[in-house]
């Protein structure tokens, strides 16, 4: 359904010219065009949450990628048009093999090119991007207004390190300053690592400094869907605001195994709950094998639309998607990839956090789960027997009650309307 655009690469002369983009003084309603990496979940639930806030505004959001998570805002009756992307395989196996340089120029410069062809036929008033790694580059070059989402720990304003080089430090006042040193030396080197976009700045002749530190940032409105208890920051400019977390309300259709997980909730078994989200290893599903026969436990295994293959056991139960507010306040516990939007789900119900972790931005979320004391990251070294499984479960099967998940809560709620408010304030 979602096919590329040909990877046809446009030459600088080619390129339409700033100043293309007026629209016609007849046109009242105005456009936002959502420019988004749409093989990931939360890169296209979290636009797709403002979208429809704004369309209540009188607004008009078209949506624009490549992937299959692209069939959320299709189904809510948005357009969605397809453009050139990535494919995961290539961009998370390198994540995943933890190369800094996860973009080559040439890819960058299709991508651009790609964005330019679209931007030039729908003339929007704004675009707002989430995990589009191409938008501050193509928007910048035609003037166009540009708000972006994304959370603190891929900007440039993180206040923790990915690789914490002082973490033993016992004095928090030397480890806050060894750490604003460990973040400029860190950023500095991936900047140098990536080139595509110093690059791809010079040759579109764009001022300023996009680098791979702050490319998903926006050059007008950034819309930060954290909390800073969760995800703290140093520095943020005035551009940048924390709007809370973007997480849908997935109203999926329930799996026709639902009313017998709520017979089992109500005989007092206990529910373990494991999802490996959009960018999650298949190898999280490995310990509820050591579950399989404890008839203590339900499983629930959501895959994502993943094919995974799990043995038929009577408490073991799997489905594509769940809406995981009606799972998780009857959850005991979550096993998972550590993604944020899951991470907020979770607070906001105080269920335990068991994260496995796959790539780095999931690493740095646990460290954060960890550091508030909400749950634990998940060695395989930890659970290398059904005992050891059994314990680690027993250890993080308490309901959590916590500041941070009432506050959690109420800022979902609040969420969309505060990041409509500052798009509305940028048109």
């Amino acid at each position: 359904m979602y096919l590329k655009v040909p990877q046809t690469v446009i030459s600088a002369d080619s390129i339409p010219r700033i100043g293309c983009m007026r629209k016609s003084p007849a046109a009242s309603r105005k456009t936002i065009l959502a420019l988004l990496y749409g093989y990931t979940l939360s890169h296209v639930s979290r636009p797709l949450v403002v979208a429809e806030e704004l369309r209540k505004r009188g607004y008009d959001v078209v949506f624009a990628g490549s992937g299959a998570a692209l069939r959320f805002p299709a189904e809510r009756g948005f357009t969605v048009y397809p453009l050139e992307e990535i494919p995961y395989e290539t961009l998370f196996g390198r994540i995943r093999k933890k190369r800094l340089r996860f973009i080559e120029t040439d890819e960058l410069w299709r991508l651009v090119t790609a964005d330019l062809r679209l931007l030039t036929r729908l003339s929007p008033d704004l675009v707002l991007s989430d995990g589009r790694l191409s938008a501050r580059l193509s928007t910048a070059y035609l003037g166009i207004p540009h708000a972006a989402i994304v959370n603190v720990s891929s900007t440039h304003h993180r206040r923790e390190p990915y690789v914490p080089l002082f973490g033993t430090v016992s004095d928090s006042r030397l480890k806050a300053r060894l750490d604003v040193w460990n973040l400029h030396i860190e950023m500095k080197v991936f900047d140098l690592a990536v080139p595509a976009f110093r690059r791809a700045s010079r040759r579109l002749g764009i001022p300023g400094n996009v680098g791979a530190t702050n490319c998903l940032e926006g050059n007008d409105l950034t819309l930060l869907p954290d909390l800073p208890e969760y995800m703290p920051s140093i520095g943020l400019p005035d551009t940048h605001y924390y709007v809370g977390p973007l997480v849908p309300h997935m109203h999926v259709p329930r799996p026709p195994w639902w009313q017998e997980i709520l017979n089992h909730h109500r005989a007092g078994k206990r529910i373990l709950y494991c999802t490996l989200g959009s960018t999650g290893s298949m190898k999280i599903t490995r310990p509820i094998l050591y579950l399989s026969n404890n008839k203590d436990w339900t499983i629930i295994v959501t895959t994502g639309g993943r094919k995974v293959s799990i043995a038929n056991c009577d408490n073991v139960f799997v489905s594509d998607f769940i809406d995981a507010d009606e799972i998780l306040p009857i959850t005991t516990t979550i096993v998972c990839h550590g993604g944020n939007g899951t991470i907020y789900q979770c607070l906001s119900h105080n269920v335990p956090i068991l994260g496995i972790p796959d790539i780095p931005d999931q690493v740095y979320n646990m460290r954060r789960v960890e550091a508030l004391r909400v749950g634990h990251r998940i060695q395989y070294s930890d659970i290398s027997s059904a005992k050891s499984w059994q314990t680690l479960l027993e250890r993080w099967s308490r309901p959590l009650s916590s500041h941070l998940g009432r506050a959690t809560a109420q800022a979902r709620k609040k969420s969309p309307s505060r990041a409509a408010d500052l798009i509305q304030g940028l048109l």
